[in-house]
């Protein structure tokens, strides 16, 4: 399966993906994970290198993380533009998200120094920072998970 990053920024879709797609879609889609766990004992995850998986509600995807500082990729999951964005400066990651017209709904920060927080996207999508490095992209719909 082949994932826009771009895509994924403006829309919150993972290739053919979306949150609300059950698990028989990921397996047709992906294949097996390499890995499973599960999250406060009901929300399964499936690892597939450095994209996770999580499933909420009636077995639904409620999220996907993708680490973008993980080497360990998944060789069924290409995801386009993950070199160029991987380990990206915060400042660069602005630019592009500006280039492509994908609005920055909020920043929440971290810390007081503001180096480390998360950029909040449209479509429940986000990304995370640290000492203004991107770590991380991921969509969540948490209203999907289960507490």
């Amino acid at each position: 399966m082949t994932v826009d990053l771009i895509k994924l920024l403006s829309n919150g879709k993972f290739g053919a993906l979306s949150i609300g797609d059950s698990k028989d879609k990921v397996i047709q889609e992906i294949g097996n994970p390499i890995d499973e766990s599960v999250e406060n004992l009901s929300n399964k995850i499936y690892k597939y290198g450095n994209v996770e998986i999580t499933f909420g509600i009636n077995d639904e995807i409620a999220s996907v993380y993708i680490e973008n500082e993980n080497t360990d990729l998944d060789n069924r999951i290409k995801i386009k533009d993950y070199e160029k964005m991987r380990s990206i400066e915060l400042l660069n990651l602005k630019e592009i998200l500006n280039s492509f017209k994908i609005k920055i709904n909020k920043e929440n920060f971290i810390d007081k120094e503001k180096t480390e927080g998360i950029l909040k996207l449209p479509n429940h999508t986000m990304v995370s920072y640290k000492d203004n490095i991107v770590t991380s992209f991921s969509i969540c719909d948490t209203s999907r998970l289960v507490f």
